[in-house]
């Protein structure tokens, strides 16, 4: 439910952002009479979407008052809108350490960097908005995924089964059985293990959306960005063990930069 309630937001955000720029669209911009104050602005962006998250910066050349192009990196991570975190309230009798959250049927995680190459264009002039710009964005770049096998601890049984221990397991067909018993899972895998069986599944990216940024101080501004983003993959990816294998990620997406400009 979550997930739909997010994606309703969304979509009442790009509807009014889009009504809200044909609104303006009937200002002259009169770009060539406009004189330049800033030619260069970078920024922090935290990008919320319906199926991960993402963090970076981009680093943009104000072309005219109402044009900027950009450079865009940023990290995160893509999950399957069927992933669902639980936790149960046990502890391992020989280290006392509690079980970890873990998400049920998983069998890979998905990290991803992108670099990406993009422009925004401004539909109102910020003194006559209150402050306020509003316009639209695009960008487009390349997608370095990295597939992180999933581990769970698993209770298993020794001498007959009179006594248990665990054990840290990927997925496999051969113990399919156990992995997707809840009774035999104790927990979900830490972090910082298995980085060694990474492996790299690069592909591309795109994604265009409205935005609205005002000056806070002299030279520093803040956004709020909504729109739609696609990944794509030249090989399937699979993240659920019974769910359909991917090679294309679409998302909805809110998210909130801080800059400066000079």
């Amino acid at each position: 439910m979550a997930y739909i309630r997010l994606n309703i937001i969304l979509l009442i955000l790009l509807a009014s952002s889009f009504v809200g720029a044909q609104s303006f669209s009937g200002y002259d911009t009169g770009v060539e009479s406009k004189g330049i104050l800033y030619n260069k602005e970078k920024a922090f962006k935290a990008r919320l979407q319906t199926n991960g998250f993402n963090i970076g910066w981009y680093s943009g050349k104000i072309r005219t008052y109402y044009k900027t192009n950009f450079t865009h990196y940023e990290i995160g991570y893509l999950k399957n809108n069927h992933e669902l975190s639980q936790r149960f309230d046990y502890s391992n009798p020989f280290t006392s350490q509690s079980a970890r959250s873990f998400v049920f049927g998983k069998q890979n995680s998905l990290y991803v960097a992108r670099v990406g190459f993009g422009q925004k264009y401004y539909y109102s002039d910020k003194q006559r908005h209150r402050g306020i710009s509003i316009g639209s964005t695009y960008e487009f770049g390349g997608i370095l995924g990295l597939k992180k096998p999933y581990y769970l601890e698993l209770i298993r049984y020794k001498d007959n089964g009179s006594s248990a221990y665990l054990s840290k397991e990927k997925y496999s067909e051969e113990n399919k059985e156990v992995f997707t018993d809840l009774s035999r899972i104790f927990g979900g895998p830490s972090f910082f293990e298995h980085w060694d069986e990474v492996r790299p599944v690069p592909g591309v990216y795109g994604r265009a959306g409205m935005l609205f940024e005002w000056d806070t101080l002299e030279g520093y501004f803040t956004g709020v960005e909504a729109g739609i983003q696609a990944d794509a993959f030249p090989t399937t990816v699979n993240l659920m063990i019974d769910q359909p294998k991917q090679i294309i990620f679409i998302n909805l997406y809110l998210s909130v930069e801080i800059g400066k400009r000079k």
